[in-house]
């Protein structure tokens, strides 16, 4: 299931689709680089996998992996001046929220 957000009409719904090539690259990389338990998928509420940022075309980016109840529950990308970033960032772009911790 595959949680898909419209900029236009600003709604979200579910799709019932395979992951793209992307997604799921994206996924096994934050997931092997996120929290120590993340891959464990540990039963319980919301719980954040692994949060990063980048930068993309100059713009403060954000993308957070998270779970809920043992199940992946999807990628969140974010950016504080767009509202949904138009692309997926490349594994290599992320860096972990920790390494900007006092900046």
């Amino acid at each position: 299931m595959v949680l898909v957000r419209d900029d236009v009409t600003k709604s979200t719904h579910s799709e019932e689709r395979p992951l793209t090539a992307d997604e799921r690259s994206l996924a096994r990389w934050m997931l092997e680089h996120g929290s120590s338990d993340a891959p464990t998928f540990l039963s319980g509420g919301l719980r954040v996998l692994g949060d990063f940022l980048y930068n993309a075309a100059g713009n403060l980016r954000g993308a957070f992996i998270f779970e809920q109840s043992g199940v992946l529950a999807g990628i969140e990308v974010w950016g504080p001046d767009v509202p949904n970033p138009p692309t997926l960032p490349s594994p290599g772009e992320l860096r972990p929220c920790e390494e900007n911790d006092g900046q």
